[in-house]
């Protein structure tokens, strides 16, 4: 998406007839440098957030969650350190500040992790209270097993529960920053970031400013405790269940335009049915028009993603599987089907 206006010309128009975004930021940006035309473009929400869209928000108590951000330090394929700092190098601002360096994406890891432990500690040993932890998709869950082993019976792995399911069992979920953060706003389950434990260290390695996608606005809505003891007083209200949303949408304005600018939500329909009824009536225009659809483009993509994917296969078959790449994806499929009825009863509404 260089440049924009007549730098382009028609080469990203002259094959799509309508774009689709979540929220009304990306649409406005889109037009502006004149990728499309404003007339094609359409801010139909995120259909990952469709799970989302029932009001009911009551969750269960006792049931507490721990998500880990270790990548730093664990990998999926064990990748050798060295390569991990040389393939790491020139991501400032992606992964640590713009003067950074990747030693600081270790240190942040490291740091979390033995927060992780401190809170554990406390938590399964002194306290014998239950926690489940899930680990982060490109994390070396043999590594996470280390949780299991020091902890158990009090801790319980989680890597195969699709994730709304998941967290919409929990009564409140301990995590060091994730997009999900955007789902806990949505579900109603709060969200207890432990960046705070470690602010003034964390602001050299992760400078808020520079990483707004880690670091940014949307944290200030989650509960951000000081010290490894404020940490075990939330965590025991969302135990408990006595503990509500730090900001909900309805009680703030700034956070609802956010949602609404960046995600679109909340919409009155799910998103993948706005998106299913544009689909069929392009299809129908086409079909009414006598015009037929040029597949020998989409047969060489497809060879292409096909060829891409047989060679990841063997190496990262793990993590393509829980990227949920594959559209024929079992477990996705059986989920998504169990909620089918309730979408399509909104739709209906």
């Amino acid at each position: 998406m260089r440049g924009g206006g007549t730098s382009i010309g028609d080469s990203y128009s002259k094959n799509i007839s309508q774009v689709f975004t979540w929220g009304t930021l990306l649409k406005d940006w889109i037009a502006e440098v004149k990728l499309y035309r404003k007339e094609n473009i359409e801010s139909i929400g995120c259909p990952r957030y469709d799970f989302y869209i029932s009001k009911d928000k009551n969750h269960t108590s006792g049931r507490l969650g721990i998500m880990s951000t270790f990548t730093g330090i664990t990998t999926f394929d064990n990748r050798n350190v060295f390569q991990l700092l040389d393939q790491g190098r020139g991501l400032g601002g992606v992964y640590y500040g713009k003067k950074g360096g990747y030693e600081d994406f270790f240190w942040t890891s490291a740091a979390f992790a033995r927060l992780y432990l401190e809170f554990l500690d406390v938590w399964c040993l002194d306290l014998k209270m239950p926690i489940n932890f899930r680990s982060y998709t490109l994390e070396n869950f043999n590594d996470i097993k280390y949780f299991n082993q020091k902890y158990k019976p009090h801790l319980e792995l989680d890597d195969g529960t699709p994730f709304p399911k998941w967290l919409q069992d929990r009564g409140g979920n301990i995590f060091c920053y994730s997009s999900s953060i955007i789902e806990s706003i949505m579900s109603g389950v709060p969200y207890i970031s432990v960046q705070g434990i470690i602010e003034d260290r964390l602001e050299f390695h992760l400078p808020r400013k520079e990483l707004a996608d880690i670091r940014g606005e949307m944290y200030n809505y989650t509960y951000k405790p000081q010290s490894i003891e404020e940490l075990v007083e939330l965590a025991k209200k969302a135990y408990m269940g006595n503990l509500p949303l730090k900001v909900s949408p309805d009680s703030s304005a700034k956070l609802k335009k956010l949602l609404s600018d960046y995600y679109g939500y909340p919409k009155e329909e799910p998103s993948s049915w706005i998106l299913a009824k544009r689909i069929d009536a392009l299809i129908r225009d086409k079909k009414k028009n006598n015009q037929s659809f040029n597949l020998s483009r989409f047969k060489d993509y497809a060879r292409s993603c096909y060829n891409v994917s047989q060679h990841l296969k063997p190496k990262m078959f793990k993590t393509l599987n829980d990227y949920h790449l594959m559209p024929w994806d079992k477990k996705d499929r059986m989920f998504a089907e169990q909620h089918f009825n309730t979408l399509e009863g909104i739709t209906k509404s």
